[in-house]
């Protein structure tokens, strides 16, 4: 029996974001349980975060072209925010792999934020990504 690419690429996330100080307590979806593409992580802080699993084409290689490949996501994800505000220490974002690389981009309901620099991706306004 083969494993489903996407439990693989889900480990290898896990394993990233273990590294980055996070415990991964379960990965969970609306409509399966512990889906692979959506996680639940914790750090001994406090903090929590909700990421989205992406996997992206080996064509895209700036975190500019991962974040519109990612409109979509980042939509839902900002309804969310929307729609339940977010505790203090509680983080939104999409982690998205490509050729064994991460980019891991935080959604926030004015701006993307690239994790691995800190720069501001862009600044619009809630339920628009690019304008």
């Amino acid at each position: 029996m083969t494993s489903n690419p996407l439990h693989t690429i889900s480990r290898k996330a896990a394993h990233y974001l273990n590294h980055r100080g996070y415990e991964v307590i379960r990965s969970i979806s609306l409509h399966v349980r512990d889906a692979p593409e959506t996680f639940y992580c914790t750090r001994y802080t406090g903090e929590t975060l909700h990421v989205k699993l992406k996997i992206c084409p080996n064509t895209i290689t700036t975190i500019a072209e991962v974040a519109r490949y990612c409109e979509d996501e980042i939509r839902i994800i900002r309804r969310q925010i929307k729609n339940n505000p977010p505790k203090p220490g509680e983080h939104y974002e999409i982690l998205v792999t490509t050729l064994g690389k991460h980019f891991a981009i935080e959604v926030l309901l004015d701006q993307l934020v690239d994790n691995r620099t800190g720069i501001v991706l862009t600044r619009h306004p809630l339920g628009g990504v690019w304008g």
